[in-house]
């Protein structure tokens, strides 16, 4: 079985999630404790990491297209060319499945003015898979530049909690 990705319309990631979880298909939505400043303080509300998209397991595209595409929401999979989709890289679909339970945090410690290095989260495995990742201290994002090869030239942003 293998992990490819659907686009689903924005706003009804979670509905299409739990309406392939309720037909005992395993599917994923990463959220992360994202940081926002509100009233002078930060603050850390959920939030979805790739808006748009919901991540499914199954061990046939063809035998699963129709009952995936029936469902409310679901606008369609990503990279599918003649019947068959692209399928995450083992790497990426175990880093889905360690995202896509839980609220996620990144704890980042700041070694000098511009040289940041994560502690923990997403984003130190990001940096250990070699992504490219940006920083903004001053806005908590990490931008991780290529973060699932099926989705190219697509930038994610992350939020962290700065270790001083």
């Amino acid at each position: 079985m293998s992990m490819y990705v659907l686009q689903v319309l924005s706003g009804a990631e979670k509905d299409v999630c739990a309406a392939l979880l309720d037909q005992g298909i395993p599917a994923y939505t990463p959220e992360e404790n994202r940081q926002i400043r509100s009233g002078g303080l930060w603050r850390a509300r959920p939030y979805l990491l790739f808006r748009g998209y919901v991540f499914v397991v199954v061990r046939d595209v063809r035998a699963s297209y129709y009952q995936i595409r029936r469902i409310p929401g679901v606008l369609r999979w990503l990279e599918l060319h003649a019947g068959q989709a692209t399928a995450l890289t083992p790497g990426e679909e175990d880093r889905i499945r360690r995202m896509g339970g839980q609220l996620l945090e990144s704890h980042v410690l700041q070694l000098a003015d511009d040289l940041f290095e994560p502690v923990d989260g997403p984003l130190k495995e990001y940096a250990d898979a070699g992504v490219r990742i940006l920083y903004n201290r001053h806005l908590r994002r990490a931008y991780v530049f290529e973060p699932l090869s099926v989705m190219h030239n697509r930038c994610l942003r992350m939020s962290f909690t700065l270790i001083k």
